[in-house]
């Protein structure tokens, strides 16, 4: 999911190119959720969007007194596709929460809205050594240049939204 971008500024549609219908483009940006990668894509019925892309971490998980917690961070890109104007309309949403108890509940710390950059890089230290080995790595600037590609191909632009509703 990492193609490479020399810019900052989203991929255009090749010129020539008719859009595609939406269930064509909503397919492809769908197709890019695959086993093995660290993100998912999937419906975004439940956040009321169209797509979302997300990426989730498991940060720390402790036994307590009261039960098991465990702190995570989520960083998505809601999707909402407008037809009218072959246009994507993008907004990142970057969660910070903790879930607790044996029936786990959510309660969320901290949470950023607008066009966001997260890394995230995570170790594992080698028991009784100094060494460290890298466990995962996360850069929200490669995840929306997959999304943006797959626009773009469609025929569609990216239209980031920074305030506002999609």
């Amino acid at each position: 999911m990492s193609p490479s971008r020399s810019s900052d500024s989203p991929p255009a549609p090749q010129p020539g190119v008719p859009p595609r219908p939406p269930a064509e483009v909503r397919a492809a940006l769908l197709a890019l959720d695959r086993p093995g990668t660290p993100c998912t894509v999937r419906d975004g019925g439940p956040e009321g969007v169209d797509v979302v892309a997300e990426f989730v971490l498991v940060k720390l998980t402790k036994d307590g007194l009261f039960g098991r917690r465990q702190y995570c961070e989520s960083f998505q890109v809601q999707l909402r596709l407008v037809p009218e104007s072959y246009e994507v309309r993008a907004v990142d949403v970057h969660t910070e929460y903790t879930l607790s108890g044996d029936k786990p509940r959510r309660r969320t710390t901290s949470r950023s809205r607008g066009q966001l950059r997260k890394k995230l890089v995570g170790y594992e230290f080698t028991p009784g050594t100094r060494e460290r080995r890298e466990t995962y790595r996360f850069d929200s600037h490669d995840l929306k240049a997959a999304l943006q590609h797959a626009v773009a191909a469609g025929g569609w632009t990216w239209h980031p939204v920074t305030f506002g509703r999609l």
